[in-house]
């Protein structure tokens, strides 16, 4: 897991497609939790959209929301869940309710990206959510730039060239 310096996340399960986010700032200064850049992305690779402050009512929810705002040396918790839903299975025996989970909510490893805004700039931390126990690939090491080219001497206008 990645994070902002001086910035701690907990991400825990609260029932079958929420989570219970708590953020802690040991900065000297405020930073925001931008709701709408944070996303959850399944064990397939899917994204479910931004994520849901558990305040947030359906009618606002084609709305920007609010980021929330974390004062030095506090935190925050908060339940949230992803914009869009997961697809439930069809289970054509069970007449009371919906089948269960998709594969992609309970096996595998998901992510969870939140995103703040720290000193004016945008910082994300990533973490890994193992559904069945399945251990997080390690971290992707960032690829080390490429050194610019040389400087390529230019002819003088004054040079002619030498002809033998």
């Amino acid at each position: 897991m990645s994070a902002p310096k001086d910035v701690s996340v907990d991400v825990k399960p609260v029932g079958a497609t929420g989570w219970n986010l708590t953020a802690k700032n040991d900065r000297d200064t405020n930073i925001k939790l931008l709701w709408d850049e944070s996303s959850f992305i399944d064990s397939t690779g899917r994204s479910y959209g931004r994520l849901f402050r558990g305040q947030t009512k359906v009618i606002d929810s084609t709305k920007p929301q609010m980021p929330s705002v974390i004062a030095p040396h506090s935190m925050i918790s908060e339940v949230c869940v992803s914009e869009s839903a997961p697809e439930w299975k069809v289970d054509k025996t069970n007449q009371t309710g919906p089948g269960p989970l998709p594969d992609a909510f309970t096996k595998g490893v998901a992510r969870m990206v939140i995103v703040f805004e720290i000193d004016g700039k945008q910082e994300t931390w990533e973490g890994a959510l193992s559904f069945d126990g399945t251990k997080p690939p390690p971290p992707t090491p960032k690829p080390a730039p490429e050194p610019a080219p040389a400087p390529v001497p230019k002819e003088s206008p004054t040079m002619a060239p030498t002809s033998p």
